[in-house]
């Protein structure tokens, strides 16, 4: 009998036990069943075809990197391992092949869950990517990776992978960034109903419900932070017209050039700072900081901060105040700000 089913082809092999099942009783329908598989998956064609027959049905086509120079080629089917290396993990791999040859792995880091859905795991991917075609160019193929796709893990091995505009890269006081523009690129489930059920529009309605709980939270957490964020009091240096009036001459022509409106200007140092040769200790010029704040075209303000420094001409200083620049790299400044405490 095996050698009957060697010699057939898979598609003469599933038309064979088609046909028997309306005469076999059960018990040999399986035997049937068995004795197939065995015969299928000791040929390469065989192999393919068990790879089709246990791969999980997918939305869309998804697609592996074989070189660095090449174009990516379409896996043979898709399926999943959940393994924990440091990290719980579910790999994607092709259905051809084994888990360690998977192309993408997703995890659920704890700062995505708590908005999730009931019974619904929130994924980010954490390695390789996920070459599939664009939603709105499907002749276009995108690398999804864990800045611009997640994955909603709905029911066992049943997962709807979006893509969206990362709304600010960063987290705001622990909450993550959320996406606008959101897309379903691909839905995977054990069974078509399985793909049907979550590609028609109940998938992309779950990820624009959670993305918009994730958004409303972030401008909270940002508000917040916002209102915390004040003017610096002055310093003695405040006080000399010649210092605060050459800052604000430098900082608002700064300003306008960028497209900003400068708000508020603190000179916050009580002396000046003197610098001298590192090797002779002559006398180069000295140096005085402050703070200003600004209000961006988007109509936040932020809060940074400057310095000015006056030369020394070998005996005194000059009485010109020059800019020397903003302060970067300092965790006072580059921080948005409350608008009402930017005056």
């Amino acid at each position: 009998m095996e050698t009957l089913f060697k010699q057939l082809g898979a598609a003469a092999l599933i038309l064979a036990l088609s046909f028997s099942a309306q005469t076999a009783n059960a018990q040999l329908m399986k035997r049937l069943k068995e004795q197939a598989k065995s015969a299928l998956a000791q040929s390469d064609e065989g192999g393919a075809a068990m790879a089709a027959l246990n791969a999980l049905k997918t939305s869309a086509t998804f697609k592996q990197m074989e070189s660095p120079y090449g174009p990516p080629e379409p896996v043979a089917g898709v399926l999943t391992h959940r393994g924990s290396d440091m990290v719980d993990y579910i790999a994607f791999y092709p259905a051809d092949e084994g888990p360690e040859d998977k192309f993408a792995a997703i995890s659920p880091p704890d700062f995505l869950q708590e908005d999730a859905p009931q019974g619904v795991t929130v994924h980010a991917i954490v390695t390789g990517s996920m070459i599939l075609p664009s939603p709105l160019n499907p002749s276009q193929d995108i690398a999804f990776n864990g800045e611009g796709a997640r994955v909603l893990e709905v029911g066992e091995d049943t997962y709807v992978i979006y893509g969206g505009t990362l709304e600010n890269a960063a987290m705001a006081h622990g909450v993550p960034a959320y996406f606008v523009d959101v897309v379903v690129v691909a839905v995977v489930a054990p069974t078509e109903e399985g793909v049907a059920e979550w590609d028609n529009g109940k998938g992309l309605e779950m990820a624009k419900s959670y993305e918009g709980k994730l958004e409303q939270k972030y401008l909270a957490a940002l508000r917040a932070g916002e209102a915390a964020v004040s003017m610096p009091g002055p310093g003695r240096l405040h006080q000399d017209a010649n210092v605060l009036n050459a800052s604000k001459q430098f900082l608002n022509a700064l300003c306008k050039k960028d497209g900003q409106q400068l708000k508020s200007v603190v000179v916050q140092s009580n002396d000046w700072e003197v610098v001298r040769h590192k090797v002779t200790g002559e006398t180069l010029y000295r140096w005085a900081y402050g703070a200003f704040s600004q209000k961006n075209p988007d109509g936040r303000c932020m809060l940074h901060g400057f310095k000015v420094r006056q030369n020394h001409n070998g005996n005194n200083f000059s009485n010109e105040v020059r800019f020397d620049g903003l302060i970067m790299a300092d965790a006072r400044y580059g921080k948005y700000m409350d608008c009402s405490n930017a005056k």
